[in-house]
């Protein structure tokens, strides 16, 4: 391939289109992509970010005859600026004459910091730190495997201490250590801060101090691409009135001016991150993290200064910059937006690498053509010229008038709409007025095609209700369910294996109780959510994925199963998400809890539905603040480009309860005359086919982002107990304890189990009393109008779920309890398992 294409600007669209797909070898459907109404779409954008409108279109160009380590590259950008392609072109031209860009990546590490707070000797916890260096980076780099067997992961660490600034600054000394971390081609943002979360409470252990911020830092100051460009004098002959050797070191002066002044280097860097920028977004990357650390990197030595700077040697104008550019070719947006793909492909990036050199050397020869520009003439001129083609176009001129119209008004040096309305009604030979904006609007409202007739009002409505409605998702091909060993996971399994087309897919942990899986033909998936290198075998090739894996408990929290509940709950999910918007999932189901649902403070009892806000404060529980979070992480994986849904599940009653659950452990207890007690109350109840069945048609039919609570009914405590003493023939206990008798009790109950007999399990923990005495009621109304969901009965789930313990051995075996309904599709499955096919 040739970078090398004169007269490109001349064509048309179509033309250059043709042009740059001989060049590249793409084919004419990944270049019409590029035309407005086939790239990003506006339900595209509502994923992407919130409160989306519509789409902002900017012009997508490509800079030609870049030569970057004797490749020829075309260079993709986004920009609006009439002079920036241009110009980045016409000095690509100038440095190919010299052999191109020379550049240099060093390696791929990113920073990541952990901030510490009233460290109380420093000097001792620095020496701490680092003699346990070999230990951090290990730890640090534990959770990813696949970085490491890819050539990266954490290198080194580093601690500064930072003093007061000021006499009135209101924080104390502090402490940051620098973890440097080699992310191959990844932007590196998720892996650098999820080995911050990791290593970070056994820094504060080792630094006796409060770990405060764990984050990466955009100043990748050991992440850099440097690039070199030379330009013969003989190039640069012509321009104005010097000649190839007085224009170079005029543009050295120029160079040298914004070297040691920041008010012009503010401008010359500007310049330089015109170019950068515009490959930058049309590569898909963090164009915002780039410029943030680009300027920080120009400081970097207490004074703000030129990125890049010129000198005259030896017959040749030579161009130097150093700047940081984290940039990556796994994750981003390229699975999301269709045209970064398309840019990609005619760039030919392979590699991380590939990407960094691009956008540095267009920073490069941007930086030359502005220069130059300003060096022999004055940059105003040759902007003006290209300007002037917008001016033409906003007083009027039509598309086969608009060079020629830009052309007088450039070369007159009357850039204005006045004279190029002057111009445009010479060219036609007609002596009307300029026309007003109103006008020009006018005569382009005359130019739409006519409006086709009004269809009739039925047909309105049908037409506007089916572009509402999502698009329906039939069950087919492999999917993927975590949690799969647990109580509603188990459930789902069972349904999805009863359907044709359907491959199901497990994902397990090593140690667990997985029983529930024994016998199923299943394909088993061995890892742990919260390593994220782990997941992408699990989610490869899979249609679908719900995610119904969660640390689930109601016992108040130490910080070690506080930390443990966010990695798997929020981290996990995080990483799950990010690995199927990878895998190009077609879309997941995340399961919710009730428990995070907001509810009315005034009357808790009160219905609740989706659109209550959570209320954080109160005393809730790490696992009810975790499910908010796994929300949020939910609508955060939707603005980036997955189709995901959650489906919110209330308490859960139903067979293959294999643990058992809290709720299969209470009727357990029931049935063997274990149960001393209860406390009266109330709560929303899910039958177990119900909640499989809104978890199946959430992935059919749910809106992207949307959440739909899933119950069967609300049952008293009274009620229930009357249901147990049905289905096992026990009577209920005799005791029945208020909540303002109970609560106390099962205060110092929690107390003595969690400090004395840590291992005992706790029926009924203050949290759990609490839920029981605000008698929480849930809506599923949303699910019933958008996805047809209809609830069967919680007896019925009882009188499964007895039988299932029956079966097991749990409780005392009685008739007249039922098993779920068997189908014809459910004795085939279980004749597979039978025979392992």
């Amino acid at each position: 391939m040739t970078s090398s294409i004169s007269g490109l600007y001349r064509l048309t669209v179509e033309e250059r289109r043709e042009r740059i797909q001989k060049a590249t070898g793409l084919d004419a459907a990944a270049l019409s992509r590029l035309e407005p109404l086939e790239g990003l779409s506006g339900a595209q954008a509502d994923r992407m970010v919130e409160n989306a409108l519509g789409v902002f279109g900017l012009p997508f160009g490509v800079c030609v005859n870049m030569q970057i380590d004797g490749r020829d590259v075309l260079a993709p950008m986004v920009v609006e600026e009439p002079s920036v392609v241009a110009a980045c072109s016409y000095a690509a031209k100038l440095l190919r004459a010299g052999g191109g860009v020379e550049a240099h990546c060093s390696e791929p590490r990113v920073i990541g910091q952990i901030q510490l707070m009233e460290v109380e000797d420093p000097k001792a916890a620095t020496e701490a730190i680092l003699a346990a260096e070999e230990e951090l980076l290990a730890l640090a780099s534990s959770g990813h495997p696949r970085l490491a067997k890819a050539g990266g992961g954490a290198r080194a660490l580093r601690v500064r201490e930072l003093p007061r600034l000021e006499a009135d600054d209101p924080c104390g000394d502090m402490l940051v250590v620098h973890l440097s971390v080699d992310v191959r081609d990844a932007m590196g943002a998720n892996a650098v801060n999820s080995m911050c979360e990791r290593i970070a409470p056994r820094i504060a252990e080792l630094s006796g101090g409060r770990v405060a911020l764990r984050i990466l830092s955009n100043l990748t100051d050991e992440r850099t691409v440097t690039v070199i460009g030379r330009v013969p004098f003989a190039m640069l002959d012509g321009k104005g009135t010097a000649n190839g050797e007085e224009l170079a070191k005029r543009i050295e002066e120029a160079s040298v001016f914004a070297e040691r002044d920041p008010y012009r280097a503010c401008t010359h860097n500007k310049g330089i991150m015109n170019g950068v920028d515009a490959a930058l977004i049309a590569l898909g990357q963090d164009w915002r993290a780039v410029e943030a650390g680009a300027h920080a990197y120009a400081a970097k030595d207490g004074r703000y200064t030129a990125m890049a700077r010129w000198r005259v040697e030896d017959g040749h104008l030579v161009g130097r910059m150093t700047i940081p550019l984290a940039v990556g070719t796994v994750g981003g947006v390229a699975k999301s937006h269709p045209v970064v793909a398309v840019a990609r492909d005619i760039a030919q990036v392979r590699c991380a690498d590939d990407v960094a050199k691009l956008c540095a050397s267009v920073g490069l020869a941007q930086n030359l053509g502005a220069l130059r520009a300003l060096a022999a003439e004055g940059i105003q001129r040759g902007h003006m010229r290209l300007h002037a083609r917008n001016i033409a176009i906003e007083a009027g001129a039509e598309e086969h008038e608009v060079l020629e119209v830009a052309k007088r008004i450039a070369d007159a040096g009357k850039v204005n709409a006045r004279h190029a309305a002057d111009v445009i009604r010479e060219l036609r030979g007609t002596p009307e007025a300029t026309p007003t904006p109103i006008a020009i609007a006018a005569r382009k409202l005359r130019k739409r095609p006519p409006t086709p007739a009004t269809p009739p009002i039925e047909a309105t409505v049908e037409d506007e209700m089916s572009e509402l409605r999502p698009i329906e998702h039939e069950l087919g091909g492999t999917i993927l369910v975590t949690g799969a060993s647990g109580h509603l996971g188990a459930n789902l399994v069972h349904r999805l294996l009863e359907e044709d087309g359907v491959r199901v897919r497990v994902l397990l942990r090593e140690g667990s109780n997985n029983a529930a899986m024994d016998g199923l033909p299943v394909e088993r998936v061995y890892g742990d959510l919260r390593d994220r290198d782990a997941l992408d075998p699990a989610v490869e090739g899979c249609r679908y994925v719900f995610h119904v894996a969660a640390q689930l408990s109601t016992v108040e929290p130490t910080p070690e199963i506080e930390r443990a509940i966010w990695e798997s709950n929020v981290l996990g999910t995080r990483n799950l998400l990010a690995a199927a918007r990878l895998a190009n999932v077609e879309r997941v189901v995340v399961t919710g809890s009730f428990s995070a649902t907001g509810y009315d403070l005034d009357d808790p009892s009160a219905v609740a539905d989706e659109t209550m806000p959570f209320w954080p404060f109160g005393g809730s529980l790490p696992y009810v603040h975790s499910k908010q979070l796994v929300e949020h992480e939910t609508l955060k994986a939707c603005v980036e480009g997955l189709d995901a849904v959650i489906v919110t599940s209330c308490a859960l009653l139903g067979p293959h309860d294999y643990k058992p659950s809290r709720m299969g452990q209470t009727l357990v207890d029931f049935a063997n005359g274990k149960m001393p007690a209860y406390i009266p109350g109330g709560f929303s109840f899910v039958a177990a086919r119900d909640i499989v069945e809104g978890h199946i048609r959430g992935l059919q039919r749910g809106a992207t982002g949307q959440k739909y609570i899933i119950a069967t009914q609300y049952v008293e405590v009274d009620e229930l107990m009357g249901i147990f003493e049905e289905v096992s023939g026990h009577p209920r206990p005799k005791i029945r304890l208020p909540a303002s008798v109970m609560a106390p009790v099962a205060e110092v109950s929690s107390f003595v189990l969690g400090n004395f007999f840590p291992g005992k399990s706790q029926r009924l923990t203050p949290a759990a009393v609490k839920i029981l005495d605000q008698r929480r009621r849930a809506s599923f109304e949303r699910a019933r109008r958008e996805l047809g969901y209809e609830p069967t009965g919680i007896r019925q789930a009882v009188h499964e779920a007895y039988a299932d313990f029956a079966r097991r051995g749990f409780v005392p075996a009685r008739e007249g309890t039922t098993e779920a309904p068997v189908t014809e599709r459910t004795e085939e499955t279980r004749a597979r398992a039978a025979t392992g096919s």
